[in-house]
């Protein structure tokens, strides 16, 4: 992982993107040859690339010259950045990861960012998205370099959904539960007044609506949004967060030597993942009980045993 992650924009004004066009060239930056009918024109700064796409979006990979940097921050200051900025003090992000996966616990967290660390946050994270595929050393080290500025005010609180409470309960009694608990603990630590909060919206409960509707009467900022993670930078860091700690749970199933199966890898723990398939299906053959991390309540799991409920029973805890 290099020191400057890559970012993106979205620029559709011809204006626009003929002018920094022209101010990475009279950087310095060297034109290329595009390699797609979907690329418009691609120069090169530095050990960065940039390119432009007929969808509009504007590309610049990772870099280790601190210069592409003052470029990234130039761009941003023709073209905004690329999360909504800031309106109080403290930004509360909820999001939550590990619902759509057949292995390991659904994780979620409450990120507060201080509003003086926005910029410093947002060039860090890059274009880092959970919807993308990464070992785990990318995680960690992404991780690593967000975990840096908990010294300066950010923090964060997590928790865990089991696959055995997942199978038993509302997927959004659990989230709205946990979601409850994890924004008291974060408003602890910040006056309603100075902060704004921002849910990833998943369809909340009763419950977890008063607990907003309080807030509101407090004097924050609410907000419910679908993909907030693509608009808010407090929750794509809630997003990144609970990443990391599914990922680290996960990688401690695929190094747990009872899981082992010779010529099979667990794989994503997607249902959709090849070798998650394969896995399951030469478990089943086995005639052993599922693990305790697999969701038993997925449709996947009950093709594979022939049985739409109930699936078979846990064994190993």
């Amino acid at each position: 992982m290099k020191i400057i992650a890559n970012r993106k924009w979205t620029v559709r004004e011809p204006a626009q993107v003929a002018r920094i066009r022209a101010w990475l060239i009279a950087q310095g930056a060297v034109e290329e040859k595009v390699t797609s009918a979907y690329e418009q024109w691609r120069v090169r700064h530095s050990d960065a690339k940039w390119t432009y796409y007929t969808t509009g979006t504007l590309y610049v990979t990772d870099s280790d010259d601190p210069a592409l940097l003052e470029a990234q921050r130039h761009v941003d200051q023709l073209l905004g950045g690329r999360f909504v900025a800031p309106s109080r003090d403290f930004l509360v992000g909820l999001d939550e990861t590990g619902k759509g996966e057949i292995f390991g616990p659904a994780v979620l967290a409450a990120v507060v960012v201080p509003r003086i660390l926005f910029q410093q946050l947002e060039e860090i994270i890059g274009v880092a998205d959970t919807k993308t595929a990464h070992s785990p050393r990318y995680w960690e080290e992404l991780f690593g370099r967000i975990d840096f500025y908990r010294a300066q005010g950010l923090d964060w609180a997590v928790a865990q959904i089991t696959p055995e409470e997942f199978d038993r309960v509302s997927i959004n009694r659990l989230l709205d539960r946990d979601y409850e608990r994890l924004l008291g603990e974060a408003m602890r630590r910040v006056d309603p007044q100075r902060a704004r909060v921002v849910l990833d919206d998943y369809g909340a409960g009763a419950a977890l609506e008063r607990h907003f509707e309080k807030l509101t009467e407090s004097g924050a900022e609410v907000v419910r949004a679908t993909k907030a993670d693509d608009r808010y930078l407090e929750c794509r860091l809630a997003s990144l967060v609970a990443k990391r700690e599914q990922q680290r749970a996960l990688d401690a199933i695929r190094r747990d030597k009872r899981y082992v199966i010779v010529g099979h890898e667990l794989g994503s723990g997607n249902a959709g993942d090849p070798k998650t398939l394969a896995w399951l299906r030469a478990w089943h053959r086995t005639g052993r009980p599922w693990p305790s991390f697999v969701k038993c309540s997925f449709r996947t799991i009950g093709e594979i045993d022939g049985t739409p409920a109930p699936p078979k029973r846990r064994s190993v805890k």
